[in-house]
């Protein structure tokens, strides 16, 4: 189940305290990582370092309680195979991922039993910026369509492949950014005639983006009364940013005001255009 890998779906015929469960259930051989979440009523999850077609045995322990005063009296063992652990690629830091200018630009890149991937970056057009938001925010998702933006690169990858297991790239992405301002999205899509086990894992993960933005500005936005007030100032040291130009558009992409910020960072907005 994407970054999870496998995961063990399971429902108990009696109500039992998670954390007594946890301490009656075995697994052989042992699963590195393994934690138990109740879903709802008596069905759990078990997650955990599965190996790929691999054969366990699940234990319930003597000393188990359930059914409010009863208690477990001799060992309950289920088997149960694996499938094979499917692939993954991902970034890290889930949610918006903001890069300032200073320094370099790195961001960490998870993959599990993927051995080549490809690197795209994109540039989204500032025209688009509003229409891009509004396709975020009614499509759900955390970064905008690549249709709103131009290709401006790529890269391709060679993973280390630890068999079923996450590894983390960290990926250097200088030599990727040439310009060092703006709003990118970052796309990463293993290589699949490159699988590290093709004839074993049959799936492949989908293009996974990251949205980066790089800017050395920031804003801050009040409304007082009918008038929005802004202050525009340097991210790293405060100072007031002086003559920049400030738009405000609608959800519709229509320009409702701008203007110029003075020589402490101020602007003042009255009279939207509607």
């Amino acid at each position: 189940e994407s970054r999870d890998g496998l995961v063990l779906h399971f429902e108990l015929s009696n109500q039992v305290e998670l954390q007594n469960f946890k301490e009656h259930l075995k697994l052989t051989p042992e699963l590195p990582g393994m934690s138990v979440e109740r879903e709802y009523g008596n069905s759990y999850s078990l997650k955990g370092q599965w190996d790929s077609k691999q054969d366990y045995e699940m234990a319930l322990t003597p000393g188990l309680k359930f059914g409010g005063a009863e208690e477990l009296k001799e060992t309950i063992t289920r088997a149960l195979v694996t499938e094979a652990v499917p692939t993954y690629l991902g970034f890290g830091h889930e949610g918006k991922f903001y890069f300032p200018r200073q320094g370099g630009l790195s961001l960490p890149l998870e993959s599990r039993n993927v051995a080549k991937a490809k690197l795209s970056l994109y540039k989204l057009f500032p025209s688009n910026l509003v229409v891009a938001l509004r396709d975020m925010g009614q499509q759900e998702q955390s970064t905008p369509t690549i249709s709103w933006s131009k290709p401006t690169g790529s890269k391709d990858l060679n993973l280390t492949v630890q068999k079923d297991r996450l590894v983390e790239t960290a990926l250097n992405l200088n030599e990727l950014f040439p310009d060092k301002r703006g709003v990118f999205v970052l796309q990463a899509e293993e290589t699949k005639e490159t699988t590290a086990s093709e004839d074993e894992y049959s799936w492949s993960p989908g293009p996974e983006s990251k949205l980066v933005l790089i800017t050395q500005m920031g804003l801050l936005a009040h409304w007082r009364d009918s008038e929005l007030v802004l202050f525009a100032h340097d991210l790293y040291s405060l100072a007031p940013l002086p003559s920049a130009k400030i738009s405000i558009y609608s959800e519709k992409n229509q320009l409702l005001g701008e203007g110029n910020t003075d020589a402490q960072g101020m602007v003042h907005l009255t009279k939207f255009d509607e």
